[in-house]
Order: C-alpha cells, then structure tokens, then sequence
C-alpha cells in the first residue's frame, strides 16, 4: 500500500494530502522519510495563491512533525536549514528536539547570524535551552539575552 499512500502524496486534494502525511509519518517503511521530506521543504511558485500557501504550510507542518517523530538522521540537515525560515523554524526546532543527539554548533552560529531575523533565532534559541546549552561569549550570551524577551 506504500504506492498508493505516495501517489495521495502526489494529488490534487489538500487533505488526501495531509492524511498521505499522517500514513507516512506512522510507516516503517524506510522510502518514506525521503517522501516526507520533499512534501515538508517543497516551495511554492512565486505566483502561490495565499489560500494555497496556507495548504502549503498545513502539509509542511505535518511533514516536519513527522520527521521528527521518526527521527532519521537523514532528516536533521534538512531540519537545520529549515531554521534559517521564519515559518518553518519554530516547527524545525520542534522536530529536532525529538532527536536524541543534534549538534550545537550550527545552533549557535545561527544564534550569532546578524542576518537571521528574531522569529527564527528565537526558535533556535528555545532549542538550545532545551539542550542544555549555556552561551560560551559574550555575544553568545547578549543574542540569547535578546531572544528570550
């Protein structure tokens, strides 16, 4: 049945599509991490009608909850750099807290990124407080001091 859960992936109906999602997230199946990762990190078209971008976030939503929940190391890449995105980083930081393992250092580089906006240093903030991690400088420390308020 895996054949018949990728073509409702591959559909035209949003909530075949997010149930497509759910089947996947649940399988054993080891094809479906790489399904599961094109359906949360698939952009939309620079003419993206706004009702179809929320569909659109709905399936990256779940796709990335998912990821998290199977916990491939495969995924974590893809997770890391979802980070750097204002509407994916909170849920990104989310599935990666389910990893037991996740590497502080691009953490804290994006911490430290002037570039990166507060939406996402916020969520990778909250990601490291999870971790345990302590800030190690001084503007290690005033980037998470920012971030928490």
């Amino acid at each position: 049945m895996f054949w018949w859960t990728v073509r409702k992936l591959k559909g035209r109906n949003p909530e075949s599509r997010l149930k497509a999602i759910e089947m996947l997230s649940r399988s054993r199946d080891p094809r479906a991490n790489g399904w599961l990762l094109a359906a949360a990190f698939r952009s939309g078209g620079p003419y993206e009608r706004f009702s179809e971008k929320q569909v659109r976030l709905k399936e990256q939503h779940a796709a990335i909850k998912a990821l998290g929940k199977l916990r491939d190391s495969r995924a974590m890449p893809h997770l890391l750099n979802a980070l750097r995105e204002g509407e994916l980083a909170y849920w990104a930081a989310d599935a990666l807290s389910c990893f037991e393992e996740v590497p502080t250092a691009p953490l804290v580089a994006l911490l430290v990124d002037e570039k990166l906006g507060v939406r996402p240093k916020t969520s990778v903030m909250e990601l490291l407080g999870k971790l345990g991690w302590k800030p190690g400088t001084a503007t290690e420390s005033a980037w998470f001091y920012i971030c928490q308020r």
